[in-house]
């Protein structure tokens, strides 16, 4: 599954993989919107992980992952959509 709509009601938790060089100059700073919105970032990709956000290099190996235990992978640009 890719770029799902978000449900901003339910709280949701966010494994952020590879590098990110868009809007957010690194993770800490998406860490902070994501968390603002109430939702969870992870450091650890497991099955009960609602979002894996791929970033723009160093992301492949968890993004198979992901796929593999049916884990939602979103691009950077569909999480600033939500962020935004």
């Amino acid at each position: 599954k890719i770029g799902t709509k978000i449900d901003r009601d339910l709280v949701k938790t966010f494994f952020l993989a590879g590098d990110f060089k868009k809007k957010y100059a690194d993770k800490a700073q998406i860490k902070a919107k994501i968390e603002g919105f109430g939702h969870v970032v992870v450091e650890t990709l497991t099955p009960t992980t609602n979002y894996l956000v791929e970033g723009t290099e160093g992301a492949d190996s968890f993004v198979k992952t992901a796929q593999e235990i049916n884990i939602t992978v979103m691009q950077e640009d569909d999480l600033l959509r939500y962020l935004d």
